[in-house]
């Protein structure tokens, strides 16, 4: 969006009376002062005076729910962890989101090449431009969090709602978790109820497009198709982390 050259923040014309720099805001202005009673707030502002006032107060809340969103990431993403906030970005990523045939994305390649940073990335742009939450977890960990409610007595369906009903959910480490036919299980069936309702799965692995097909890799065939079906994005470069 471009911006008018003659348009800036309202200005003071005396006791808390305020007018836009442009003509037309001018124009009313002086058409409604003997109107009001000295010192009364007039609050005038012109089709194009009122859009540069959104666009500046949406970038502000970009601005303010992206340094949000860093406070809560580990150091060592930080910097890593760049994109425009502007409404350009915003309109496609919004294009993007609502796509229901781009719910699932595989970020793959050596260690340290930057998979989990375009995951996080992609779930700073859901917060800062749509305002919605998601979560990073690695797999070991998510297996982990699906069986321990019915290890503990609990609803063993608790923490797989939890995850299923993320609108935005990382898988990290994908194919590190433990070569278990249950924790297997429990993960194939959240990404399968995630694909049911096109919500947004990212999962970043050092696997090879070939070792995510493979029959060796604990998944079924079923798991394998729908994997198949996932954007695929390489990740290549050098090991940020020897840097």
């Amino acid at each position: 969006m471009t911006q008018s050259s003659n348009m800036t923040q309202t200005f003071s014309l005396g006791k808390n009376l305020y007018e836009c720099k442009c003509i037309q805001c001018k124009i009313e202005l002086d058409e409604l002062k003997e109107q009001f009673p000295e010192g009364t707030p007039i609050p005038i502002k012109c089709d194009k005076c009122k859009e540069e006032t959104d666009y500046k107060l949406k970038l502000k809340i970009f601005n303010d729910r992206f340094q949000s969103f860093l406070k809560e990431v580990p150091e060592c993403y930080k910097e890593h962890i760049k994109f425009k906030l502007d409404l350009d970005t915003f309109d496609k990523y919004k294009n993007w989101f609502s796509n229901k045939d781009k719910w699932g994305v595989i970020y793959y390649g050596t260690t340290g090449t930057g998979k989990t940073t375009k995951a996080l990335i992609s779930l700073a742009k859901a917060e800062v431009f749509l305002g919605i939450k998601g979560e990073l977890i690695e797999a070991p960990r998510l297996a982990k969090r699906l069986r321990s409610d019915a290890m503990n007595g609990k609803n063993p369906e608790e923490q797989f709602n939890y995850f299923s009903r993320l609108s935005v959910l990382i898988i990290d480490d994908f194919l590190t978790e433990q070569d278990d036919h249950r924790d297997k299980g429990l993960i194939e069936s959240l990404i399968a109820e995630r694909e049911k309702h096109f919500r947004k799965t990212y999962l970043t692995t050092n696997a090879t497009p070939e070792q995510l097909t493979e029959e060796t890799n604990g998944y079924s065939l079923r798991m394998q198709s729908r994997m198949q079906k996932m954007i695929r994005m390489a990740v290549k470069g050098k090991d940020l982390r020897s840097q």
